[in-house]
């Protein structure tokens, strides 16, 4: 995942945000409910029809 330059001024609030973050995408398959799981394929099965709708259109 994508991290922050160390430079960049972060607010603190901010970083726990993007520390919880990263825990919940960075957690296993054993680790995440099944909720999660379907949420992650729905998104992923979204941009796929997206990018068949671009290429086609």
């Amino acid at each position: 995942m994508p991290r922050l330059p160390l430079g960049t001024a972060v607010s603190a609030p901010e970083r726990v945000l993007l520390g919880r973050v990263r825990d919940l995408l960075e957690r296993d398959l054993l680790e995440q409910s099944v909720t999660e799981r379907l949420a992650r394929a729905a998104f992923a099965a979204a941009l796929l029809w997206l990018a068949i709708y671009w290429a086609l259109s």
